[in-house]
């Protein structure tokens, strides 16, 4: 290997190396991200810009007051407390914002005080010269998820698997649009799309438990962008309880060679202690995640179960109730679209790369299978024992993307109908499915 690198120019070296891919996909994500960022408005921002006012006020000021979604405080609230603001939580989103805020005060020269010139910021209707600056920090993050995703997916799938789903997600045109924007659904699919990677890196490639600590944090970032990332919860034990099934197979173990029956004595003992691991395991990743909510909310150093009562409430009333202007869908306003919308908004959105990799994958994948499962060796053939057979044209040793397959497919499964349940439907709740789908 050393002397296959000493003969591999040094150009190419540089422009195959892990590093410089990751600037390239950075740049990649960034550009379409970045430009001209202050030249449209959309209908929320104005929202989550006045959030982002009230959020950092109430950080950096402990006698700022602010309006409040807590009955019982009057509907009024001071401090930490004014970091509260919506039921999204959108946490991740007003840090965001705050981000905007504190760099348009730095580009314009610290003109007063920042909690003077926070406070005088005009929200409702927005001053149009902030936009540009809010948007920044989600524009950041997602391109810099792009070069995680990258990471994580080379250390699964291999670098050619994780350079093109990295650079198709960089170049999506849905996801880039959302990232174009403050708003909390491109925060969460980022956070949720690395929290799985690095669940998958731990349970499935039996790293160190950094990456069980890692996922949890991620999946608390998660946490407080959407709520609907709590789906990571359900689905992270059922990436464990796979890990576990498959790890099970001790059958060859239990030979001839068991003499006194000693293995059947020990077996049990351990299988009963990896599902104690197993559990300690979930305990831990959920541990992490809510220590990383305890840290970036302060209105849960404050005020927990205020902050936790008003996230739920709101977010079962947001997500039970359908759109209040209804859904155009298949040429008609509809109060609830139905199962067949987030499919059919899919293929509407999809880039005919990504849609073409989409089927060609699926079908090598369905091939590889029904070849695994055919008979395979001359015993078959001749009623005598043998080596298995590969057939001609497959590989029957499944890839690593193969490997995990499935679980990725469980992914978008459950959270498809998880999302179908409620009556509210919009295209962009569907976005943590794009990376995968990309992938």
């Amino acid at each position: 290997m050393t002397n296959k690198l000493r003969h591999t120019p040094y150009a190419t070296r540089v422009f195959t190396s892990a590093w410089f891919l990751a600037a390239f996909l950075f740049v990649l994500a960034f550009v379409p991200r970045v430009l001209d960022l202050g030249r449209f408005l959309t209908a929320d921002e104005f929202l989550w810009a006045d959030r982002s006012r009230n959020f950092l006020a109430g950080l950096i000021n402990p006698a700022y007051q602010c309006d409040s979604l807590v009955e019982k405080w009057d509907f009024k609230a001071q401090g930490l407390a004014c970091t509260l603001r919506t039921g999204h939580p959108g946490v991740t989103t007003m840090w965001s914002g705050s981000l905007g805020f504190v760099l348009r005060w730095l580009w314009d020269g610290r003109p007063a005080p920042l909690p003077d010139y926070v406070a005088a910021v005009s929200t409702n209707p927005l001053d149009a010269g902030f936009i540009a600056a809010e948007r920044f920090g989600v524009t950041l993050v997602t391109s810099l998820g792009v070069v995680a995703f990258y990471w994580l997916a080379r250390r699964l799938f291999g670098s050619a698997i994780a350079l093109i789903g990295a650079a198709l997600l960089a170049l999506d045109p849905f996801p880039i649009a959302l990232s174009r924007v403050i708003h909390h659904d491109a925060l969460s699919t980022t956070f949720m799309t690395l929290s799985v990677l690095c669940m998958l890196i731990y349970w499935g490639e039996g790293a160190g438990r950094k990456w069980l600590l890692l996922s949890g944090g991620l999946a608390g970032l998660a946490f407080v962008s959407k709520l609907s990332s709590l789906f990571l919860m359900p689905f992270v034990a059922l990436v464990g309880l796979w890990f576990f099934v498959k790890g099970r197979r001790l059958n060859p173990l239990l030979g001839a060679g068991d003499k006194g029956g000693i293995l059947r004595k020990i077996i049990p003992f351990s299988l009963q202690l990896s599902a104690l691991i197993l559990c300690l395991d979930g305990l831990l990743w959920f541990a992490a995640a809510i220590a990383i909510v305890f840290i970036v909310w302060p209105a849960m150093w404050v005020a927990p179960l205020e902050a936790l009562q008003t996230a739920f409430a709101l977010g079962f009333q947001y997500s039970t109730g359908p759109h209040a202007k209804g859904v155009f869908f298949l040429g008609q306003s509809v109060g609830d679209p139905g199962p067949l919308f987030y499919p059919v908004t899919w293929l509407y959105r999809a880039s005919p790369v990504a849609l073409l990799g989409l089927i060609g994958g699926l079908g090598g994948w369905t091939i590889r299978l029904v070849q695994r499962l055919r008979p395979q060796t001359k015993a078959n053939l001749t009623g005598q024992s043998s080596s298995p057979v590969p057939a001609r044209g497959f590989n029957l040793q499944p890839s690593a993307f193969a490997r995990y397959l499935p679980l990725i497919l469980l992914f978008i499964l459950g959270y498809y109908l998880l999302m179908t349940i409620g009556e509210k439907k919009q295209e962009r709740y569907f976005l943590p499915v794009y990376p995968w789908l990309d992938l």
